[in-house]
């Protein structure tokens, strides 16, 4: 991959410092131009410098016929990543997929988004707002000002920033009200769709669909809450309803009465300042500062791992596969043996999203029958991976995280648990949890720059550095520790560890 890399990376700087070449004859040739591409990534915040975006990100390119929503033959949803040399741009992961401006010299454009899909049906981008503490529903980006490309005009800067609309909602203590009245808000808005398609082609929601109650995420550091929802011309019937539980109030504020609508990539700020009886909404629109290419305003790389969020899974039963190696990439599968397991993605209505359930009718043997999620590009650091889960009360389920590393001659290969064992092996490498028959929430933390030849206990002299390979390709893998066991999971987030 790495070499793979480099050359593409090369062949593109290449190119865009010429676009013709001599033959042996001196007469001139006409060559393929690449597109050569850079960009940035934006937040809501405009006064956020962030940091570079760092590298190994993927996201998926279209090669537009220009002013129209027709792609050019083959670039649909090409995989580029970005790059630490040269520093700041947008390359092929695979040196075959270089993106070439028509020979004939007619113009394009080219659009991006992240983060990348493989499995993508009609171009769309599902997304998902019910639940406003699932990141990965708002990691979402959108591109779509690289123009009027040509081969005389191959270069683009790529301006990926948020599709969503933001709200804040700042209580601000009134006369006779002090800030601890405030506290242990619960801030929910009502009347909006909170499902869509995003088209890729056209920069445009459509799609709308399932209203319901949004309850917005509590701010760290004052009293209130910020949420992301979709943006609209007719907001009439949008409301707000801010419960105060440490003063028995409920407050209720339609949206309309400060806000003409919601627009796309724009952070509206309700300073909501709360009296004994009544409250006063005073609104402000914060559009993203500065568009243009010398910006930086970049994202600071906390997003989700996880590019397939479970609720955007569709519903039904899944086919067991013999090894989730063999599937694509941010792909939801499970490893089946002797029928020992059967999954399904299924609607939980009172969480309002989709799950996946597991029957394991044979658990116990962490290499037969297990759930998993497929994926890759990840750095040599300490990740968290949190999520929700339930199941039959009492019994024990592990996750471990499994590596395509075949360099060390080892049979199997799993990053370190930091779960610490006991006895004289005092390293594990899986973490093991409990399950309730309700939801609990989990966070367990894998070393992604140590690895070991097995989940199970070994000795300290057994850990092995990390490998390139390790870090390019894996699965988590979920397994009970006995039989006739369900499991249900929700909301699975892999972040970096600050």
């Amino acid at each position: 991959m790495k070499n793979n890399l480099f050359y593409a990376i090369m062949m593109i700087v290449a190119f865009a410092l010429c676009g013709c070449e001599d033959n042996n004859n001196g007469d001139v040739q006409d060559v393929q131009t690449p597109v050569v591409l850079t960009g940035k990534a934006y937040t809501f915040d405009p006064d956020d410098a962030g940091e570079l975006w760092k590298s190994g990100k993927t996201v998926g390119i279209y090669m537009l016929k220009e002013n129209k929503a027709e792609y050019v033959e083959p670039y649909r949803n090409v995989k580029y990543q970005t790059t630490v040399q040269p520093e700041g741009y947008f390359t092929p992961t695979d040196k075959n997929d270089v993106i070439y401006c028509p020979q004939e010299g007619d113009k394009v454009d080219v659009i991006a988004y992240y983060p990348w899909k493989e499995n993508l049906v009609d171009d769309v981008y599902s997304i998902n707002v019910s639940n406003q503490a699932t990141v990965s529903n708002f990691s979402f980006l959108y591109a779509g000002n690289g123009k009027g490309i040509s081969k005389d005009n191959n270069k683009s800067v790529l301006q990926l920033r948020p599709v969503l609309s933001q709200i804040i909602f700042k209580l601000i203590p009134g006369d006779g009200i002090k800030d601890e009245y405030l506290k242990e808000s619960v801030i929910t808005v009502s009347g909006m769709n909170t499902k869509a398609d995003f088209n890729l082609l056209t920069g445009q929601f459509e799609a709308l669909s399932t209203v319901k109650n949004i309850t917005l995420t509590t701010l760290d550091d004052e009293n209130g809450a910020s949420g992301q929802v979709f943006p609209g011309d007719i907001i009439e019937g949008y409301d707000a309803t801010i419960e105060l539980p440490n003063m028995n109030r409920t407050y209720h504020w339609n949206l309309s009465e400060g806000l003409e609508s919601l627009k796309s990539g724009i952070r509206y700020i309700c300073s909501v300042r709360v009296d004994l009886d009544k409250i006063d909404v005073v609104t402000d629109e914060e559009a993203i500062d500065d568009w243009n290419p010398g910006d930086n305003h970049e994202i600071t790389g906390t997003e989700n791992e996880i590019q397939t969020a479970i609720d955007e899974l569709p519903l039904g039963t899944w086919k067991g596969v013999a090894d989730p190696m063999t599937v694509a990439k941010n792909t939801w599968c499970h490893q089946e043996t002797t029928n020992g397991l059967s999954v399904n993605v299924e609607s939980d209505e009172k969480l309002g999203r989709n799950v996946i359930y597991g029957n394991f009718v044979s658990g116990n043997t962490w290499y037969r029958n297990f759930i998993a999620y497929r994926m890759g590009d990840a750095n040599k650091q300490v990740y968290t991976l949190s999520f929700n889960a339930k199941g039959t009360k009492g019994k024990f389920v592990r996750c471990y995280i499994k590596t395509n590393d075949i360099t060390t001659g080892a049979k199997t290969n799993v990053f370190l648990a930091n779960d610490l064992g006991t006895g004289d092996k005092p390293y594990a490498g899986y973490v093991q949890f409990t399950l309730s028959d309700s939801y609990q929430s989990y966070s367990l933390d894998f070393n992604f720059a140590k690895m070991v030849t097995n989940p199970y206990t070994f000795k300290e002299d057994e850990i092995r550095e990390v490998t390139s390979e390790a870090l390019a390709d894996f699965y988590i893998a979920f397994f009970p520790t006995a039989n006739n066991v369900e499991l249900y999971l929700d909301d699975i987030v892999l972040k970096k560890k600050n």
